[in-house]
């Protein structure tokens, strides 16, 4: 009986070993013989070929934690806005502006 090939390596999928390791393909070198991993935890893994085929990966949707992490990061933007409003106001305070439009 054949042994079942596993599938390609594409990056940006994710993906789930048998032993429950969740990580993204991050880069695919063929050149190279070169499959770049990154964890939940944010560590990197370069495999070869034959590691990768060990590794029996099944293709997954993104994990809920991938997510949430990417939601925390576009988040983190939210302060660099204030100087924006605040040069738009021309030194006035935010009351007397309304004022204006009553």
């Amino acid at each position: 009986m054949a042994r079942k090939q596993p599938p390609q390596p594409s990056v940006d999928v994710w993906y789930k070993t048998a032993g429950g390791d969740v990580f993204e393909v991050v880069a695919v070198d063929p050149g190279d013989d070169a499959i770049e991993i990154q964890y939940l935890d944010g560590s990197l893994e370069e495999l070869d070929e034959d590691t990768w085929a060990g590794m029996d990966p099944k293709a997954i949707d993104p994990p809920h934690e991938a997510m949430a992490e990417n939601f925390e990061e576009e988040g983190a933007d939210e302060g660099k806005y204030q100087d924006l409003v605040d040069l738009d106001s021309n030194d006035r305070e935010w009351p007397a502006l309304y004022d204006e439009y009553e």
